[in-house]
């Protein structure tokens, strides 16, 4: 049988306390002032408990982020040569990956102008025939086909593969995405006004709303736009 230190023993009452104290609040009701003043008693004392609990386990919380401190920085100094060499490859990759797909889309525009200027040279020939020819039928199906002459697809070979498979397990893929950035806060909020960008897109910061309509003593029905309703706690002190 194991036995119990004296830390585990504090807690054990502790916590055998803090039910036997949360159980008669939780049974309380105000009926009268007599009824009310016993639970301003009951205030305090939970509030002396909330103390005796986070007192308890302050020097017990400090050990553990130390210790998950130390941890902590054990893991970085290993992680950051690694994240240094993911960063580097993942920048030499892109940069030949970009390279190469300059060049395919160099090949593809070539090859786009080559089958434009084919297509047209034979649009060119087709109405030329069409013009010399004196069957109104024949004549009708050469300029059909002049119409109907379009540029063959090419599509150009390089660049790099969307994905990659290692021998023994494990892939890579390129991961086409965008990235935004607001540039002039105010453009947007009138976009979002209008409608055309949805409200969706912006956060509003209560806790600095709040900060800013205390700061400045705006009124109920000052600014338009928000609501301001004013609440109350109680604030209780320990003996």
């Amino acid at each position: 049988m194991t036995t119990e230190t004296a830390v585990e023993r504090i807690t054990r009452e502790m916590s055998d306390d803090v039910d036997l104290v949360t159980e008669k609040v939780n049974d309380l009701a105000i009926v009268d002032q007599k009824s009310f003043d016993v639970t301003t008693e009951f205030m305090v004392q939970l509030q002396g408990r909330l103390k005796q609990v986070k007192k308890h386990f302050k020097p017990m919380k400090e050990a553990t982020q130390k210790a998950h401190k130390a941890i902590v920085a054990q893991e970085k100094a290993m992680l950051a040569p690694l994240n240094e060499a993911d960063a580097h490859l993942r920048y030499i990759r892109a940069a030949w990956a970009d390279a190469q797909e300059e060049i395919r889309r160099k090949k593809q525009e070539k090859m786009d102008k080559a089958a434009d200027l084919a297509a047209k040279k034979k649009e060119e020939r087709l109405r030329e025939k069409a013009e010399k020819e004196t069957d109104p039928e024949k004549k009708a199906d050469l300029e059909e086909q002049a119409d109907n002459t379009y540029a063959n697809p090419n599509i150009a070979s390089g660049g790099v593969d969307k994905s990659s498979k290692v021998e023994g397990g494990g892939s890579t893929s390129w991961i086409e995405d965008i990235e935004v950035e607001v540039t002039h806060p105010l453009e947007l909020l009138e976009e979002i006004i209008s409608g055309r960008v949805p409200q969706t897109v912006y956060e509003f910061k209560p806790a600095k709303l709040k900060a800013w309509v205390k700061a400045n003593d705006i009124k109920i029905g000052q600014i338009p736009g928000i609501m301001i309703k004013k609440t109350r706690r109680e604030s209780v002190r320990t003996g």
